[in-house]
């Protein structure tokens, strides 16, 4: 049995992109392909983030890792950080990990003005 991993990445929304590391521990003979799909959490796909589906492809090494990189809307909304999962699928292996946290850049401009007597 094969177990397929993704650690948990973050990235502020500046960076352009966020990249996890998926891996395979066993060797899975004639290799597999994985289909990437996106569940929002407080992000929102296609706002937040790129959740166009993704696929990738592994030779069937045991160890053997593949990087999905996820582009990022740096916009200039102050909102607090936000999340997003990654879901691997369809796989006979087991999935661990796969939390996003994109952390936010904007910043709230501020006016002061003096009153004169």
């Amino acid at each position: 049995t094969a177990t397929l991993s993704i650690a948990a990445a973050s990235a502020g929304e500046e960076s352009g992109s966020l990249s996890f590391t998926v891996g395979v521990d066993n060797a899975v003979a004639g290799g597999f392909t994985v289909d990437v799909s996106f569940a929002d959490g407080t992000a929102t796909g296609g706002t937040d983030y790129n959740n166009a589906t993704q696929t990738l492809t592994f030779a069937g090494t045991a160890g053997e890792s593949q990087t999905l990189t996820v582009p990022v809307t740096n916009d200039a909304i102050v909102e607090g950080n936000e999340t997003f999962t990654v879901t691997l699928a369809p796989s006979t292996a087991s999935v661990t990990g796969g939390t996003a946290t994109l952390t936010d850049d904007s910043t709230v401009p501020i006016t002061v003005t003096t009153a004169t007597a």
